[in-house]
C-alpha cells in the first residue's frame, strides 16, 4: 500500500511539474517576453470618487516610440515576473506625491506571451503601489 501511495504522489508530481513548466513557456510562434498591455491607474477618494486617472499600452519589448514612459523598465520587470504581475519586482525606493484619503487602483489587461492576463490590485496610497510594482504603473 505504502508503495502505491509514494507511485501514485510521484506520478502527480511530476505531471504537476510538467503542467507548470508548459505553462510558463510562450505559445509557439511567440518570442519569449512578448507582451501587448492596457495598463490603468486611478486615485479614488473615500467617497468613491475617483480623483485622477489614467491609461497606457505598454508593448514588449520596447522601443523608443514607445508610449510608456518607462518601457524598457516595465517590459524588463514584466518579463523578470515572467508575466505573473504580483511577482513583480517592485522597488526598494520610491518618489510619490499622495492624495490624502486616495486609494490607488491599478489594472492590466492584455497578453504576456499569448497567454490572457487579467490583473487588478487596490493599494492604500500611490507610494504602496510604486514599492510593489516599480516602474510598471509609473505613466
Amino acid at each position: 500500500m505504502r508503495r502505491l501511495l509514494t507511485t501514485a504522489l510521484a506520478a502527480a508530481t511530476t505531471t504537476l511539474v510538467t503542467t507548470l513548466c508548459a505553462a510558463a513557456a510562450p505559445l509557439p510562434g511567440v518570442a519569449p517576453g512578448a507582451a501587448s498591455l492596457h495598463l490603468t491607474r486611478a486615485h479614488v477618494s473615500e467617497g468613491g470618487r475617483i480623483v485622477s486617472a489614467g491609461h497606457v499600452h505598454l508593448d514588449c519589448p520596447a522601443d523608443a516610440s514607445a508610449p510608456h514612459p518607462y518601457a524598457r523598465e516595465a517590459c524588463r520587470d514584466v518579463r523578470g515576473a515572467a508575466g505573473d504581475l504580483d511577482r513583480l519586482p517592485g522597488t526598494t525606493f520610491a518618489f510619490c506625491a499622495d492624495e490624502p484619503g486616495t486609494t490607488v487602483t491599478v489594472t492590466a489587461d492584455g497578453v504576456y506571451e499569448g497567454r490572457p492576463v487579467r490583473w487588478t490590485r487596490t493599494y492604500v496610497d500611490d507610494c504602496v503601489r510604486a514599492l510593489a510594482t516599480g516602474q510598471v504603473f509609473d505613466f
